[in-house]
């Protein structure tokens, strides 16, 4: 988000992409809204586990979305960002917010170790079976 504001500030955002960006500053401070609410909930009631709301979610979409925003993050660190998905629905039961927190915390691990100039993946993938499986990859150092 800051990096996103900074952009903002700095007139780098042409007005063409002001709607992108603006969908996305919304959603990642709906993300941030509902993890700080998650902590104070874990706080006040010492508890360690979290609400998981379940219900079917596009995990197709889901990943794009992600995508958009690693994309940026990964180039202001000099970090090729690839992403690979079905481009298709790819719709399963679960809490979308915890897979994208998921999600995120990878990315963050991994953009953390990788060297500019190397590829961080994160890839949406379907098995024989119709499962999917989603994952987040760094090139090693060296």
């Amino acid at each position: 988000m800051q990096g996103y504001a900074e952009a903002l500030a700095d007139g780098v955002v042409g007005e063409a992409d002001l709607p992108e960006v603006g969908r996305t500053l919304l959603t990642e401070t709906r993300r941030l809204d509902r993890f700080v609410a998650d902590l104070l909930d874990l706080a006040r009631l010492e508890a360690d586990d979290f609400r998981l709301e379940i219900r079917q979610v596009d995990l197709d979409s889901l990943v794009a979305e992600a995508g958009a925003v690693w994309s940026r993050r990964c180039a202001g660190h000099g970090v090729t960002f690839r992403l690979e998905r079905p481009g298709r629905p790819a719709v399963v039961e679960t809490d979308g917010a915890r897979v994208r927190q998921l999600l995120d915390g990878l990315a963050e691990n991994a953009l953390r170790v990788t060297p500019a100039g190397r590829p961080l993946v994160l890839a949406l993938t379907r098995q024989d079976d119709g499962t999917t499986s989603s994952r987040s990859v760094t090139a090693a150092p060296g």
